[in-house]
């Protein structure tokens, strides 16, 4: 499956969860270009409940996430 439909159909996100998924899919050409540090600090949270969400989606990380998702769009 579409990772962009996997995140936009999943209805079960925390609403940090749900603050990830509005900073990834409103600047998807950005998120190859920012550490996992740096998009942490733009939405204020830490780095591992990003590295949490990532796993969650079945990644083993952000690093693989980022990938996928780069590839996907």
């Amino acid at each position: 499956m579409n990772l962009l439909r996997k995140i936009q159909g999943c209805n079960n996100f925390s609403q940090t969860e749900r603050d990830i998924v509005h900073y990834i899919l409103d600047n998807p050409e950005s998120l190859s270009k920012l550490t996992v540090r740096e998009i942490a600090n733009k939405i204020f949270v830490s780095p591992a409940t990003i590295c949490r969400f990532c796993k969650k989606l079945g990644f083993k990380g952000f690093n693989e996430f980022k990938l996928q998702f780069v590839s996907d769009i």
